[in-house]
């Protein structure tokens, strides 16, 4: 299964450990600790004594909760907690001023984990196939945030303050309930890709156009009957993907005529 779009793997030049015994052999120069599929149930308590790791790999593991014990993590630059059992998440990622990428995908999250809005450094989280059904006001305290996927969980509205994420460039929101985009879309000028595919989205906001930087724009499997008035904003798209909507022939006319240069399905 995919993890996203950054590579999983370690760069070369990391010291890497695929278990807690190799681990401790060397526990000042490990930087990487693969536990991936590895049966565990919780976080082993040995992993606080790995002072220098940079990646902590978690991935497919039957664990329910984050240990305490990864605050001391303080090195700490990228996790990955896909295909748990995390049914919540508590504060000790927060005390971790270096971590960067967060991948959460695969677990039983119902809520948006609060102490991801406190963490102003954090560029990259991955929260696809959970179970969220909101998203918490005060998510732009992200303010680093460049890449957020949230495909596959249950979303019916995206808050307004989302707008907020100023250096956002990628947004994933398919395969959710959506039935609008927020109305002050048109504030995330660093956009480039924007997925919100397989919703139930009935009419974009007008804003939307307004966002230049955008290349790429996935609304397939919507209920969409025409785009916004204005297209001229969108004139350095590169493909855009309408199939599965309410175009009539004429609006698709009108799309294409606008759009000369951009890829479009329909």
């Amino acid at each position: 299964m995919a993890t996203g779009c950054f590579q999983w793997g370690p760069p070369e030049r990391l010291v890497e450990s695929k278990s807690i015994k190799e681990a401790l052999e060397k526990p000042e120069e490990v930087q990487f600790l693969n536990l991936h599929n590895s049966g565990l149930i919780e976080v082993p308590s040995e992993v606080a004594q790995l002072r220098g790791l940079i990646k902590l790999g978690l991935r497919k593991n039957s664990i329910t909760q984050v240990s305490p014990l990864v605050a001391d993590l303080k090195a700490l630059e990228w996790i990955d907690l896909g295909q748990n059992k995390i049914l919540e998440l508590g504060l000790e990622l927060g005390q971790l001023d270096k971590l960067e990428t967060i991948y959460l995908s695969d677990n039983t999250l119902r809520v948006f984990p609060s102490v991801l809005c406190t963490m102003k450094q954090v560029t990259y989280v991955n929260l696809d196939r959970n179970q969220i059904e909101s998203l918490p006001d005060n998510i732009s305290g992200m303010e680093s945030l460049k890449w957020l996927r949230l495909n596959a969980n249950k979303l019916k509205a995206l808050p307004d303050t989302v707008c907020d994420l100023a250096n956002l460039q990628r947004l994933y929101v398919e395969k959710n309930e959506l039935e609008t985009l927020p109305g002050r879309i048109g504030k995330l000028k660093s956009l480039t890709d924007l997925v919100a595919g397989n919703n139930k989205i009935k009419a974009l906001p007008e804003t939307i156009t307004g966002i230049n930087s955008l290349k790429r724009v996935n609304l397939e499997n919507n209920q969409l009957a025409e785009l916004p008035a204005d297209l001229s904003g969108w004139r350095g798209l590169d493909w855009m993907q309408l199939r599965g909507n309410q175009f009539s022939d004429d609006e698709k006319k009108r799309i294409k005529e606008a759009l000369p240069e951009c890829f479009i399905v329909f």
